[in-house]
């Protein structure tokens, strides 16, 4: 470690190289495997600047994967105090800023209420870039009025460091008083109205169950307590166990315990759960409960899709997904009917879809999406299955699940 410092001092590269592998407590084979996989951040191993500049970068990219958004953009700033011109550093910062991981997610920047080009750090990125990489970058600031996300009015909830430490911005802060419905003075992409679609992005962990039990459920009883009326939440999920959690939280108590299918639970007087398969199963029960027959007055004024990626995720192995979909868009057409992922983007276009065509004139669509922040979990990274055989050693007493795509490599 001594004579890999000395040698970095005065400017041997490939002893700097030595060091990185010391303090990542890899192999130095592993590393220079490292430089040869990322030549975007490092052209010649020889060249003690550009050494220096990948190790502040690939510990800038472990910090974005981990959803450290801060430690990341301090690394690339680092890079650019050294090398003010390096575009690559600017694209980095550019990831921190928004909040992603993958530069392909810029694809779909609206929903985080900008273009590209209106940040500066994109057009820094562009100004710095090679000719190769300012052509792929513009692919992402097209406007592609086919897009589907021009059909949603995106609000990006991400934390205020200046304001406060938390990592995260949870559901209920991001959504704020939004969904009090017919609240005087607001417009309509400040507060839902009735009819309208919401989607709800946002990591486990976020707070998306806690919104709708504590925050949604108390308006709705308020409102009920208020106009004298029998207003309801209905939940669905898409899978059993799911929906029993669901109610056992708003019951504060185990259901169910002999086994028995039932395909509605009513934990409390504001509130049905259901899953998506029970739900095919009682179309016209839910038509008659949503006033579709004679005009009566719907019950539910909120319908909460719970993990709605089961809509596209699930279609490969179930027949009724897309089934399941239609018949939500059409009987809860004067409901506020919110989707709620964390990986809403696959399914998006499907709902839009499906949206657009049992509500043509619903008020513009509603698109949330919370910052991702992973830097809770611990991560750690290996090149060879030795190094793997390292970390599990030196664990200490905790468990390992691995999987192989060969066990022959055990």
């Amino acid at each position: 470690m001594a004579y890999f410092k000395n040698a970095a001092e005065i400017g041997y590269a490939p002893a700097y190289v030595g060091l990185i592998a010391a303090r990542f407590g890899r192999s130095l084979a592993s590393i220079k495997q490292l430089m040869a996989d990322n030549p975007q951040f490092i052209s010649d191993t020889d060249d003690i600047a550009q050494v220096i500049r990948f190790e502040s970068m690939y510990l800038a990219q472990m910090y974005l994967q981990t959803g450290d958004w801060e430690n990341a953009d301090h690394r690339y700033e680092t890079v650019l105090e050294k090398d003010p011109e390096y575009g690559q550093a600017y694209l980095g910062k550019l990831k921190a800023e928004i909040g992603i991981i993958e530069i392909d997610d810029l694809a779909d920047a609206r929903r985080f209420n900008k273009r590209p080009a209106d940040h500066k750090n994109y057009k820094n990125a562009l100004r710095f870039s090679t000719q190769e990489q300012r052509e792929q970058l513009e692919k992402y600031d097209q406007d592609d009025t086919d897009c589907h996300m021009r059909h949603w009015t995106q609000i990006c909830c991400t934390p205020n460091t200046q304001l406060s430490n938390d990592k995260i911005v949870y559901v209920a802060d991001g959504i704020g008083d939004h969904y009090m419905i017919g609240q005087k003075g607001k417009t309509s992409c400040d507060c839902w109205e009735p009819s309208q679609p919401v989607v709800i992005s946002a990591q486990t962990g976020n707070g998306k169950n806690y919104f709708i039990e504590n925050v949604l459920l108390q308006h709705v009883r308020k409102l009920n307590h208020k106009n004298r009326t029998r207003h309801k939440i209905l939940i669905i999920s898409n899978r059993i166990a799911l929906r029993l959690q669901t109610a056992d939280r708003l019951n504060n108590k185990h259901i169910n315990e002999d086994g028995e299918e039932i395909k509605i639970y009513s934990p409390n007087e504001n509130v049905d759960v259901m899953s998506y398969q029970s739900f095919i199963k009682m179309l016209d029960v839910m038509r008659a409960r949503q006033g579709k027959a004679r005009g009566g007055i719907p019950l539910y004024l909120f319908v909460i899709c719970d993990e709605a990626h089961y809509f596209t995720s699930d279609a490969m192995f179930n027949p009724y997904t897309d089934k399941a979909l239609l018949h939500i868009t059409r009987i809860f057409d004067n409901a506020i009917r919110i989707y709620m992922s964390a990986t809403p983007y696959e399914c998006l276009e499907h709902i839009m879809r499906h949206e657009s065509s049992a509500v043509p004139e619903a008020v513009p669509s509603v698109f949330y999406h919370f910052a991702r922040n992973y830097n809770y979990l611990n991560v750690k990274y290996y090149s060879e299955f030795e190094e793997l055989k390292g970390i599990i050693e030196n664990s200490g007493n905790e468990n390992w699940l691995i999987f192989l795509d060969n066990k022959k490599k055990c």
